[in-house]
């Protein structure tokens, strides 16, 4: 036996150092913060791709409802009073609009709502 097992024992010592607790607290920060910032991206990706999904919708409705009156609708209330498109509770279509060939873009600033503010470049790509 080595010399600092045998002074262990004679204390009734057996523990860790404040260097290893120290070692561990400061990997499980790093971990944590890798986390957190996973987790913010992945907000931003699910934000994007809700937003493309909802303009992808409005386009459906904008193309049937050309065929059916062979006419662009003037905007999302066009859609949503002819029956064409159905506004959902969480949708927030105000920050979409027609362009000048019929296609739907979100609008991006300050009349854009806030579920597509910030992701409103990426969904128009």
């Amino acid at each position: 036996m080595n010399i600092i097992e045998q002074r262990k024992q004679a204390r009734g010592q057996a523990g860790f150092t404040l260097i290893e607790l120290l070692v561990v607290i400061a990997i499980l920060a790093v971990l944590a913060g890798a986390a957190i910032v996973g987790i913010g991206a992945m907000r931003s990706n699910a934000q994007e791709t809700a937003c493309k999904s909802d303009r992808d919708t409005l386009q459906t409705a904008a193309e049937a409802y050309k065929v059916d009156t062979e006419s662009n609708p003037a905007d999302v209330a066009a859609l949503l009073s002819s029956g064409y498109a159905k506004k959902v509770d969480n949708a927030d279509w105000q920050a979409i609009t027609t362009d000048s060939d019929g296609n739907f873009v979100v609008l991006a600033g300050s009349d854009a709502g806030d579920k597509y503010e910030d992701v409103a470049a990426d969904c128009n790509a």
